[in-house]
């Protein structure tokens, strides 16, 4: 058989229903692509409530399919349906399998606390804003700080929830393919027992909407927080908004949303900061609706400024200090700490403006 398929595959699936599964093939990448297409309209024919297309990983293709509500049972003859289109296509030679996944020893990463995390929003693009589409800018700055920070630590690529073995300097090359086709990825150095750096890559809106996440925990956090205000800094041109602060766990590095702050208003991230922070990088839109740059902010790249309230350590979890430098930042963006209708009415005012210039057939996309 030009196809091997991973045993136990063929009697049924293990585990619940959103499955995942690897091909490797040493063959042209765009004949596996085509054949591993036409088995997801195959597997949707089944009746699987979501079907996204194959996934480029380091280790080759990522399909993943959910269920629903169809017994899995129906699902019985999927390898050898994958296998089939591959053969067909030319394939001579593929393996099927299960890739790795994030497990029980994500908890031990996820559980350190507390953590220094950095929230990264690259300026919008096209039809939402004039800048080109796709994350790879934030990739690029993620993989590079992951480096830095634990050079002597192994990375490990996530991608959906898949696990891949990678190795400096490759780390932004492998997992460019994937964050292409607008799927998070994360980039993972750590002992997976006392100590990780994390970073969380996505570009949603078809890449319009890019965000990344930064965090280290088991380590000195007043510092890595320090780092990460010097890199952010750095980089202020290529932002549109940045903000570092410390929180209770790592318990979200795997994620880059800003989920468990304020109305995010994802579409004006130029416009509206999620929350007040020990440190935040400031836009022209920012600095336009307060009335200029904030008393004690500094002067950065691209018409940026950088604002920092207090030190790294008053912002631990539990510093007595910690909630008066919060409400003292808080009254500094104010203008920018929108309530959920003010977000909400200016993100109806971009949505309407990307509309009325879409020439690409974006909206009609989604």
């Amino acid at each position: 058989m030009a196809v091997s398929v991973e045993p136990g595959l063929t009697g049924g699936w293990r585990g619940g229903s959103n499955v995942l599964l690897l091909v490797r093939s040493p063959e042209d990448a765009g004949l596996v692509r085509s054949a591993l297409v036409a088995a997801t309209r195959d597997i949707a024919a089944l009746g699987a409530a979501y079907v996204p297309p194959p996934v480029a990983v380091p280790a080759g293709h990522l399909l993943t399919f959910d269920f629903g509500t169809v017994p899995a049972a129906s699902f019985r003859s999927v390898p050898e349906l994958i296998a089939r289109r591959l053969t067909e296509a030319g394939v001579g030679e593929a393996a099927l399998g299960v890739p790795g996944k994030i497990g029980d020893r994500y908890a031990a990463v996820t559980a350190l606390a507390p953590a220094a995390r950095a929230w990264l929003r690259g300026p919008l693009g096209a039809p939402l804003g004039p800048a080109p589409l796709g994350a790879d800018p934030l990739l690029e700055i993620a993989a590079a700080w992951v480096w830095a920070t634990a050079p002597e630590l192994p990375p490990q690529g996530v991608v959906i929830s898949a696990e891949f073995e990678l190795a400096w300097p490759g780390v932004t090359e492998a997992l460019r393919p994937a964050l292409a086709m607008h799927v998070p990825v994360a980039i993972v150095a750590s002992d997976f027992a006392s100590t990780a750096t994390v970073a969380a890559v996505e570009g949603t809106l078809l890449g319009a909407v890019k965000q990344a996440t930064l965090t280290a925990a088991g380590q000195d956090v007043a510092a890595a927080m320090r780092g990460q205000r010097d890199l952010l800094a750095a980089h202020a041109g290529e932002l549109a908004w940045a903000g570092v602060d410390a929180v209770p766990t790592a318990r979200e590095a795997l994620s880059a949303q800003w989920s468990g702050r304020r109305p995010a208003a994802e579409y004006v991230p130029d416009l509206l900061v999620p929350e007040a922070m020990w440190f935040q990088v400031l836009s022209p839109g920012h600095l336009d609706r307060l009335g200029g740059p904030p008393p004690g902010a500094v002067p950065l790249p691209g018409g940026r400024a950088g604002l920092t309230v207090g030190e790294p350590e008053q912002w631990l979890p539990g510093h007595p200090a910690g909630a008066e430098l919060r409400e003292r930042a808080r009254g500094l963006l104010a203008a920018c700490l929108a309530d959920e209708e003010t977000g909400m009415a200016l993100t109806r005012e971009r949505l309407a403006e990307a509309r009325a210039r879409d020439r690409e057939g974006f909206f009609r996309r989604r």
